[in-house]
This record gives C-alpha cells, structure tokens and sequence, in this order.
C-alpha cells in the first residue's frame, strides 16, 4: 500500500484502511453489516437466524425488513450493474455522476425525514426504496440509451441461480 502510492484503499495505519467484502467493494460488506444488525436485534441463540428468515425481529415488521434488505440487494445490484454499463461505454465521469447521483438521494431523504420529524426505520425503508428506485430507472434508462438496446429484467431460471450460487463460493473460496 505504502509503495504503491495509491490511497484510494486508505493509508497503512491503524483505522485508516478501508474494509472490503468478497467482491472487493465495501457496499457488500456494509450490507452484510446491515443483516448483522437485524440479526443482533432479532433474539437469543439461533432465534436469531430464524426470526431473520422469516422476516419477523421483535419490534420491527417484516414488511420493514423485506424492504431495506431486499432494497438493498436488489436495487443496488441494479445501480452497480447500470453504472458499470455506462462507465464501460461513456466513461468514468458519466459514471461517477450516477454514483453521486445515488448518494445524493440518498442523504436527501435523511435530511427531509429528521427536517419533518418522520424519522423511523419504516419511513426510511420505504423511502429508501422510492428513491433509489428513481435513480435506477434513470440509470438504467442512460445505459439503455447508450448501448441501444432494452434493458429489462427476464425470467429466472434454475441455471441463473445455480452460476450465481456457484459465483459466490468461488469468490469465498478465493479470499
């Protein structure tokens, strides 16, 4: 790190190194921090992994639950695979202004939920979902122009689950 001369990643002192996930990004990893929680909240013992499951932690409805991991899942898959589309095709700062873009909305509903007082974890979640939504239609739809071609979800199969599972163990046996 230090030789490299590269301090995007942090600098090589305690605290000051960015934290990476399996697939070499943070956003994974702070994702999987986000079930963490919902985990620690969830119960005793395996209750824990259980009640996560079945989307029931005591004190927060499973509609709440679905939304801000599922949310997070899916429309951040979503934003990275249209950002990383435009990027390949218009390159880093057409990009870069989809990211900001993200964050942007993002820190926008934080300050109009406390501006109102409507600050809560179901508020949030909904809200995460819409805004981050719009972001990616947009998103999608700038990668859909570039490229020139419909960019739409089609159907999952059993063989999509099965390379993305097998994907997955490979990246977690690499590490």
């Amino acid at each position: 790190m230090v030789s490299s001369g590269m301090y995007s990643v942090g600098r090589a002192f305690p605290y000051e190194v960015r934290v990476f996930s399996l697939v070499n990004a943070p956003l994974p990893f702070a994702t999987i921090l986000v079930a963490g929680l919902f985990l620690l909240l969830a119960g005793h013992g395996l209750a824990r992994a259980g009640s996560l499951a079945l989307g029931s932690i005591e004190g927060i409805p499973a509609v709440t639950v679905a939304l801000l991991v599922g949310g997070e899942f899916f429309l951040n898959g979503a934003m990275s695979t249209a950002v990383g589309m435009v990027q390949a095709v218009a390159g880093y700062p057409a990009a870069a202004r989809l990211r900001i873009a993200s964050a942007l909305s993002r820190a926008g509903l934080l300050v109009v939920l406390a501006g109102t007082g409507s600050l809560t974890l179901a508020t949030l979640a909904v809200g995460q979902v819409v805004t981050l939504s719009g972001v990616v239609a947009l998103a999608l739809a700038r990668a859909r122009r570039l490229l020139g071609v419909t960019v739409r979800p089609g159907r999952i199969r059993r063989g999509h689950v099965r390379s993305t599972l097998l994907y997955g163990l490979g990246i977690a046996a690499s590490s």
